[in-house]
């Protein structure tokens, strides 16, 4: 190598040792982590769900994480419907603060529904069908204004739906079928302040 051809290496080298290590946003991070520690994974789907994948998750765009998609180097979809994931969901997701779209449907989740998840203010879709939820649905939900798809049918989910709902004014979608909810007589009946695109609602 040349005199020029060293001292290039040694500026890209230099170069290289002063731009910083690209590691994930520490609130990502963390809701990773716990997440994971909240769930079973009998058939190891969540095989790269690791430590090490944690600290680094996102470049870019580019996500190195199973069923997470990445935006600007945040964690902004989370799609892990149908592995047959056990266990509960993690309050701790409220820290994926750029999530868009949680779809945790199709598995065989149980516990209740985080009223924590009213800090993903930016929280387009939420899909928790088909699992084994129970308890009420959080009133804190409608704190998610960008709301446009509430899907919780199949679950096991009682009390009535929260009056507070109805204030979601881009909600066009709304399933709570199948449910063990209750109020479809009574004078605190949910009823949405806006025409709906598709809205499946059952009592007990």
């Amino acid at each position: 190598m040349g005199v020029w051809g060293q001292i290039l290496a040694a500026a890209l080298l230099a170069f290289c040792a002063a731009v910083p290590f690209s590691a994930a946003d520490p609130n990502d991070e963390r809701c990773l982590t716990h997440l994971s520690e909240s769930l079973q994974d009998p058939f190891k789907n969540l095989h790269n769900w690791t430590k090490v994948t944690f600290a680094n998750p996102c470049q870019g765009f580019t996500s190195y994480l199973q069923g997470a998609t990445c935006n600007n180097g945040r964690i902004y979809k989370l799609s892990l419907s149908n592995l047959a994931l056990k266990g509960t969901i993690s309050p701790y997701l409220s820290n994926c603060t750029n999530l868009q779209a949680l779809d945790l449907s199709s598995n065989a989740l149980t516990g209740p529904i985080p009223p924590e998840l009213q800090y993903l203010v930016n929280l387009a879709v939420l899909n928790l069908s088909s699992n084994h939820l129970s308890g009420p649905i959080p009133q804190q939900l409608a704190l998610c204004a960008y709301l446009n798809v509430i899907d919780l049918h199949d679950n096991q989910l009682s009390g009535s739906i929260p009056q507070q709902l109805g204030l979601l004014v881009r909600l066009s979608v709304f399933d709570v079928s199948n449910n063990k909810l209750s109020g479809a007589n009574s004078s605190d009946t949910w009823e949405p302040e806006r025409e709906l695109t598709a809205v499946q609602c059952e009592f007990v």
